[in-house]
């Protein structure tokens, strides 16, 4: 064990990357979540290990055999008409070893195309893809490794580039399965083709997390932790439209502070999965990071809290989540996952 986080400590160190927020990278869709489960827990769901063929996508560590043969489709309609989604199937090809394709994806919808002369040129279109590879690897009881690879295709109205990435996860889980706890590098690599000739490479968005689910043996709940953007140690912001305060006895503007505890929570993302019946559950998460980015200081909201319901059957699973991003907008995400082992049980017994 000490040699294996040796290595990711090392590894870390490698590819320590400079200071990444909002607006610095190209390939920004890579974070969006990859399903209606992942976005009702906060929006970061990297440390549950079960049958969710989504998670894949999260964390490549995450990949087991009890994905076999699953494909999940969800669907986002997001902000005006920008919809994104992720399709996904595993397969078990070995004892020890499972693999996924998938496709995550982003059409940003019909855009008003203008020249220099600000004449009206007629709608353009633009769209992201990124179709990854993932591959997880069960060392032994408690251990598993996993890798995604990424190809990242880019058209922005005719602005053609692309993309490779690696994602690299460790996931522990003890023996009773009650506790997991991972280490994950996302998105290392490299723009390959650029948007024109003689532009600079533009970053993608390198991320390190970790993560830490844990179930009460006797109760039926799951909570999960994962720390985001650890490769930044600050992704907190002045705010310049925050009302300015002034000292009373002099006049001198106070200037604003971030206070270390918002640094530190802006790297946290909390979820709650509540285990009502067997096959149906409910969740909740909370994003400190969007609430403070996003809030509006005269009305709050519930502006970085999210939500979601879902059911699992043997054949099929559904999931419903819900997150406000900020006060005027509220996403809603659709999950469908299918069992095409149950299914083609079910098809074969009707056939006889």
């Amino acid at each position: 064990m000490q040699k294996i986080f040796l290595f990711l400590l090392i590894l870390f160190l490698q590819f320590k990357a400079n200071c990444q927020i909002g607006g610095l990278t190209s390939y920004a869709f890579l974070k969006l979540p990859s399903s209606a489960r992942t976005a009702a827990l906060g929006g970061t769901l990297n440390s549950v290990i079960d049958e969710d063929v989504n998670q894949a996508f999260q964390n490549p560590s995450l990949i087991n055999q009890s994905m076999h043969n699953k494909l999940s489709m969800s669907a986002v309609n997001y902000f005006n008409d920008i919809t994104f989604g992720d399709f996904s199937y595993a397969l078990k090809v070995k004892k020890l070893s499972t693999w996924v394709l998938g496709i995550h994806y982003i059409n940003y919808g019909d855009i008003k195309g203008y020249d220099e002369n600000a004449i009206f040129q007629g709608n353009v279109k633009a769209g992201e893809q990124c179709f990854y590879v993932g591959y997880g690897y069960q060392f032994n009881k408690n251990i598993i490794f996993g890798s995604n690879f990424k190809f990242i295709a880019s058209n922005l109205a005719g602005y053609i580039s692309n993309a490779i990435a690696l994602d690299f996860g460790t996931t522990y889980r003890s023996n009773d399965s009650l506790f997991t706890a991972t280490i994950l590098l996302k998105n290392m690599g490299a723009q390959m083709q650029r948007y024109y000739t003689g532009a600079l490479a533009e970053p993608i968005p390198y991320e390190v997390q970790i993560g830490i689910s844990f179930k009460p043996k006797h109760m039926p709940i799951r909570f999960s932790f994962a720390g985001t953007n650890l490769q930044t140690q600050n992704t907190t912001f002045i705010n310049p439209n925050k009302p300015k305060k002034f000292d009373l006895d002099s006049g001198i503007e106070i200037p604003q502070t971030i206070p270390v505890a918002a640094k530190i929570f802006s790297h946290l993302t909390v979820g709650a999965e509540f285990i009502i019946m067997k096959k149906f559950y409910l969740q909740v998460g909370y994003n400190y990071r969007t609430r403070r980015d996003m809030v509006l200081e005269d009305i709050k909201g519930v502006t970085g809290f999210s939500w979601g319901f879902g059911m699992r059957l043997k054949s099929f699973s559904f999931n419903y989540g819900s997150a406000q991003y900020h006060v005027g907008q509220t996403t809603n995400h659709f999950t469908l996952a299918l069992n095409l082992n149950e299914i083609k049980v079910k098809l074969f017994k009707k056939q006889k």
